[in-house]
């Protein structure tokens, strides 16, 4: 069992520095975790309104439900509150170059 383990821990050494972890990843990840930060406020309200009045809200324009002053990110352009209790983050990346540069 252990020669297994080491053939695979080898394997994941080899495949790290054959294809090493992008910057886009990390920088995709990064925005993406910052927006569901930011909108833990806005699932609180959700939250307990499902839970005082049995029903999510239905969102939009005809909501009774207000969601809290958030504070957006950078790259978080708005949180809004979809139907059916989905809270809606959309985000602005304009300012970031998403091209790969390839090295030859």
């Amino acid at each position: 069992m252990a020669e297994i383990a080491s053939v695979f821990g080898i394997l994941g050494l080899i495949g790290a520095f054959i294809f090493p972890i992008d910057n886009f990843s990390y920088v995709a990840a990064s925005i993406a975790a910052n927006g569901v930060k930011a909108a833990k406020p806005a699932q609180l309200v959700v939250e307990a309104h499902h839970s005082t009045h049995g029903v999510f809200s239905s969102g939009g324009k005809k909501s009774t439900l207000t969601l809290p002053n958030l504070i957006l990110d950078h790259h978080v352009h708005s949180i809004t509150l979809g139907s059916g209790g989905r809270i809606v983050i959309t985000y602005n990346t304009q300012d970031i170059d998403w091209g790969y540069v390839v090295v030859a």
